[in-house]
């Protein structure tokens, strides 16, 4: 679960997995997940839930949230895979009403650690492994997100991919912060270690 967004009006609320599949999921053979700039495996921005589902095939399940939340943090829809697992997050045009007629995907969220981008970087990982294909890591609390939310960008990231932070040891990014942050600045090159990616985010910020 997303600290700043599970907090405040965006949507995030969380998603992971297990079971016997391969740690590269594929989509009814069409070959393995990729994190991409506007998709995520199969699944891309600007879709209806009816058009994820149809790219997704049978062996996919897609829950509905509720169109009367009382906060929009539940209001996320959710790709669980073969392994009963919850793959993805997908945050619609209109949240507050999520399964309104017409509706589209505008953000992708995962904190599945089964779904990598193109090199290789998945949730769980650590900065420090990240740090080892993408280059120097940058930690930021950006100000209009506040409520704990922190993201890390690398110097060679690539284009279109959002990471959200989590500090060592914690199951939420707001449990713990990873970078370390001199006094009055919210923008670091200096991170804890063990701290690790908890999510990868595609899409707009704030639904």
């Amino acid at each position: 679960m997303s600290i700043h967004w599970r907090t405040v009006v965006t949507g995030f609320s969380g998603i992971l997995l297990a079971a016997c599949v391969s740690t590269s999921p594929t989509s009814s053979g069409t070959g393995s997940w990729v994190l991409s700039s506007n998709s995520m495996g199969p699944v891309s921005l600007g879709m209806t839930v009816a058009d994820a589902k149809s790219a997704l095939g049978s062996g996919y399940r897609i829950t509905s949230p509720s169109d009367a939340p009382i906060l929009v943090i539940d209001s996320a829809h959710r790709v669980q895979g073969p392994n009963g697992q919850n793959w993805l997050e997908l945050i619609m045009t209109e949240p507050l009403s999520p399964n309104a007629t017409g509706n589209h995907i505008a953000t992708l969220r995962t904190t599945y650690s089964g779904l990598p981008t193109a090199a290789g970087v998945a949730p769980g990982m650590t900065i420090e492994d990240a740090v080892a294909i993408y280059g120097r890591a940058t930690l930021e609390i950006p100000s209009e997100e506040g409520f704990g939310g922190e993201w890390v960008s690398f110097a060679n990231g690539p284009a279109g991919l959002r990471f959200e932070a989590a500090g060592p040891g914690s199951n939420a990014p707001s449990q713990t912060r990873a970078g370390e942050y001199p006094p009055g600045l919210f923008r670091s090159k200096n991170y804890k270690p063990g701290s690790r990616i908890h999510a990868v985010v595609i899409g707009r910020s704030f639904p």
